[in-house]
């Protein structure tokens, strides 16, 4: 059902503590980028010159390459990307700009550019993106219905100017403000890590079903690995080629914070607990709530950091948690006394972890405020085997996968089909604005079905409201500076909130649009009527396309799903070998574990967007991210113990071995796989509980990757 947006559409700036950290983030610092790159030459060209039809070019060359600038990357990627998608932009729209007078070889136009656009997903997300801004800028140049020299010459030079200046004036400001941009990136890693102490806090809380808790841990955990790979792409890729005696402090300090907070992150994620166990033993004992307390408290401090970083100043901690800290003392003395630990061992050792990591989360948190002042390398890691390890994340070109050729030719072909039916519409209809038609359908119609309906159904949410807001606004009559201040306000929002909140972000777009027309041809107001009217025929096409050459998400998931359980093989042999030399290793194999957890659960969120008929056994899938999580929890708890326990080692190694055993023996579906020897030497219950964690996970992969053959798993 259409209609107003909800509380939850909102839900992200429902408190104060909420828009600061907007305010901080990398969104709205690449939206003042990007919209004054789009805003400066247009308003020049038009204001200045009085050249509007190459201004407008000009605006529209900015913004396509503009759509490819929205996360920060490092200087070389930067100027690898702007500058070809400046190229693609540029070919496209002369393409369909010397095309026009001829309707017969535009018909042939289209669906090349839009086929090519679409199949360049195959060779990954930034090239995507390149493809899809071909097919934006040449959607808006159907809009130039003269052709001749006179008006295909400004045009032309318009889009070059704007799409060249807009890439000069990115990496202009990308260099100047390299800084600012990589404290920020810090601030969003600093921000995500409080975020996920904040949910692991609520696992303490009886009155949030664990469930609930489990969900939230594993999403926001999500979170916390992307912030921390675009500090990586950013920090690591500075320090690429710099001598240590050419790193100034200020990198300094970002290298010690950065590698401060995934210990931080890596240390809550170790604290493998039974809150199960906690919860049933400790009911309406105040021994959850200091520990809930704990968390939150260091929650908080982490976000006082972050925005410290943003703002380059120190800070001295401010929430005391000893109180705490010293009552949760008191509690387990009590509970010894009280026979706790001879009598439910189990439950006594989960409370008296739970407070061991409480002072070390403490701890870290002190070294986080010393990390704002330090001089010198305060982390375990040298830099220069940190930076000879690192490998960009987003590359412009990634050789193509084997699934991913099917999936990228069936969206192509749907995509294709669907871009030619727009045009046919929009020629039948002749309006004005009826390419708007066929933006709906390039931004609605995604690779996947259920995106696609979600997608097209968020757009005309969000152009019912812009379109009725900006309506209510121009009839109260305002002055032509407020149009224009809010019609840039609205840019800004919009180009902020694209990655954050889709259908916010076509809200504010539909206000900007709306206004820019009634800006050119005042009390245009049938505007607001056409655009709607565009946007619920793009939407039908788009949602109609979708059943064509469908590519199921399910296809996904059990090659996603072999990749999660190779990368845990690697992590589970990396950590039964750790020492101080393998470090990094650990790490970087933890990292790629995290980052194949993310993927399946990215995958599993889309298929159950889908029809239940082409759905592949979602609740196993989602068990698996479940059991993936604990898993990863308790292989980082084992990894703690190695380094601080050296007499747990053999019992420890023993564990790890059996785990890996057991993920090893999925590659023959016909085995038998017996559940693990219950007595497991050994005091840490984390040791004990590796085994049987990793054969919960064996027994529910397998019915998903070989369901054949689950009857022989015992």
């Amino acid at each position: 059902m259409l209609g107003p947006f909800s509380a939850a559409d909102f839900a992200f700036m429902s408190s104060l503590q909420d828009i600061r950290k907007y305010l901080y983030s990398q969104h709205i610092f690449s939206a003042v980028r990007m919209t004054l790159g789009i805003v400066l030459p247009s308003s020049l060209l038009i204001f200045a010159f009085g050249l509007n039809l190459a201004g407008l070019a000009c605006a529209v060359g900015s913004l396509c390459v503009a759509l490819i600038d929205t996360q920060p990357s490092s200087f070389t990627i930067k100027l690898r990307e702007l500058a070809g998608c400046s190229i693609v932009v540029f070919v496209s729209a002369s393409i369909t700009a010397l095309t026009q007078d001829y309707p017969q070889l535009l018909w042939l136009v289209v669906p090349l550019i839009s086929f090519a656009g679409a199949f360049a997903m195959v060779f990954g997300a930034r090239a995507s993106l390149m493809g899809l801004n071909a097919v934006l800028v040449m959607i808006l140049g159907l809009t130039l219905h003269d052709s001749t020299t006179h008006a295909v010459i400004p045009y032309l030079g318009g889009l070059c100017a704007g799409s060249f200046s807009y890439a000069a004036w990115s990496l202009l400001f990308a260099r100047l403000t390299r800084h600012h941009t990589h404290r920020r990136a810090l601030a969003e890693c600093l921000f995500a890590t409080a975020s996920y102490l904040e949910a692991r806090s609520h696992c303490y809380d009886p009155d949030i079903s664990l469930e609930q808790c489990y969900q939230q841990l594993l999403q926001r955990q999500l979170a916390v690995q992307d912030s921390q790979q675009m500090v990586r792409d950013l920090l690591l890729n500075d320090l690429r080629g710099r001598h240590l005696s050419e790193i100034d402090l200020e990198r300094l300090r970002q290298f010690n914070l950065f590698v401060d907070v995934v210990d931080l992150h890596d240390m809550v994620l170790s604290s493998q607990t039974d809150f199960e166990l906690l919860r049933e033993q400790f009911a309406g004992n105040d021994s959850l709530i200091f520990l809930r307390d704990l968390l939150d408290k260091n929650a908080r401090e982490v976000d006082r950091i972050a925005e410290a970083v943003v703002l380059k100043r120190s800070i001295r901690p401010y929430h005391n948690t000893r109180a705490e800290l010293t009552a949760l003392t008191f509690e387990l003395r009590e509970a010894e006394s009280a026979g706790i630990a001879t009598q439910h061992p189990a439950a006594w050792h989960a409370l008296q972890t739970s407070l061991t990591r409480a002072w070390q989360v403490k701890e870290m948190v002190d070294k986080l405020h010393a990390d704002m002042l330090s001089t010198s390398n305060t982390t375990p890691l040298a830099i220069t085997s940190v930076i000879s390890r690192f490998r960009p994340r987003h590359t412009l070109w990634q050789r193509p996968k084997r699934w991913l050729i099917d999936q990228a030719l069936r969206y192509a072909l749907r995509f294709t089909f669907a871009m030619c039916v727009a045009l046919a519409a929009t020629r039948a209809i002749s309006a004005d604005h009826g390419n708007w038609i066929l933006l709906t359908v390039m931004v609605a119609l995604r690779p996947g079905f259920g995106q696609s309906r979600e997608r097209g159904m968020l757009r005309l949410k969000g152009t019912l409201a812009g379109c009725g807001i900006a309506v209510l606004f121009l009839m109260a009559q305002p002055g032509v500076v407020a149009q224009f201040v809010l019609m840039l306000a609205s840019l800004l929002i919009s180009l902020s909130l694209m990655q954050r909140n889709y259908m916010l972000s076509v809200f504010f777009t539909s206000i900007e649009v709306v206004l820019f027309y009634h800006l050119l041809v005042p009390a245009d107001f049938h505007l607001a009527y056409i655009r709607l009217m565009d946007t619920g025929i793009g939407a039908v096409i788009a949602l109609s396309a979708a059943y064509l050459f469908p590519f199921w998400e399910s296809r996904l998931i059990r090659p996603q799903l072999q990749a999660l359980l190779n990368s845990f093989r690697e992590y589970l042999a990396i950590t039964r070998t750790l020492s101080a030399d393998s470090e990094l290793d650990y790490r970087l194999a933890r990292r790629e574990m995290l980052l194949a957890l993310g993927t399946l659960s990215a995958a599993h969120a889309r298929m159950i967007l889908e029809p239940d008929s082409r759905q592949l056994l979602p609740g196993d899938v989602r068990r698996v991210l479940l059991q993936g999580q604990q898993l990863a929890a308790e292989i980082a708890s084992l990894a703690h113990l190695l380094k601080t326990e050296p007499a747990c080692r053999p019992a420890a190694e023993q564990a790890l071995r059996q785990a890996e055993q057991l993920l090893t023996s999925l590659i023959a579906p016909e085995a038998v796989i017996d559940e693990p020897d219950e007595a497991l030497p050994a005091s840490d219950p984390n040791i004990v509980n590796l085994p049987h964690s990793a054969y919960a996970l064996v027994r529910t992969a397998r019915r998903i990757l070989h369901p054949q053959a689950f009857e022989v798993v015992r």
